[in-house]
């Protein structure tokens, strides 16, 4: 068999013959269909190549996109700081997010996830421009009496929220505020 005819998938390493591989349009390599999917917008990537922005909602190449190191979810590159953070969620920890509103139903965290959101009895929230994805913000307690700041993301879905990645804890330390405490929106804690 002439070696030119065969290509190796990126994937499983599995060698095939080329005409047997799917060329992905995000990277150009070389895939099994079995191991490719299909965009929305009907392009063919292989599977594991493309997440979503958490923010924007864009479907980018792995490789555009960082873990923010706070709440563990995926966001365009431009979007996290230096030290791993998605830039907003941090400005809302620090106290200096812009363009915030307290949330209409003071309650819905306590009542949502009494576990984790018992002693918050108000918090604010901004939202993307489709207003489809949102940062909860706020205090538990009296800040330097055991009280803590907060962020958790959301999502719209349908007249409800959806909780995503970690809750971000955090407490005033030499001026700054610190990570704290990280809990992960399971949906047994939804």
């Amino acid at each position: 068999m002439d070696v030119r005819l065969l290509g190796i998938c990126k994937n499983s390493k599995t060698v095939a013959l080329s005409e047997l591989l799917v060329k992905s349009t995000a990277t150009g390599n070389l895939f099994l269909s079995t191991e490719t999917e299909a965009l929305p917008n009907g392009k063919v990537v292989g599977r594991g190549e493309v997440a979503s922005c958490n923010w924007t909602r864009e479907i980018l190449v792995k490789s555009d996109l960082k873990i923010c190191v706070l709440s563990g979810l995926y966001f365009r590159r431009d979007y996290v700081n230096e030290s791993g953070e998605f830039v907003l969620l941090r400005d809302c920890l620090d106290g200096k997010a812009k363009n915030s509103v307290i949330f209409p139903k003071p309650s819905f965290l306590a009542e949502a996830v009494p576990r984790i959101f018992g002693k918050v009895h108000t918090f604010k929230w901004i939202s993307d421009a489709s207003k489809k994805c949102h940062v909860f913000f706020g205090k538990t307690g009296r800040i330097g009496f055991g009280g803590k700041r907060f962020a958790v993301f959301a999502v719209s879905r349908g007249s409800g929220f959806s909780l995503k990645g970690y809750v971000v804890f955090a407490v005033k330390q030499r001026g700054a505020w610190v990570t704290d405490e990280r809990i992960l929106m399971t949906r047994k804690q939804r």
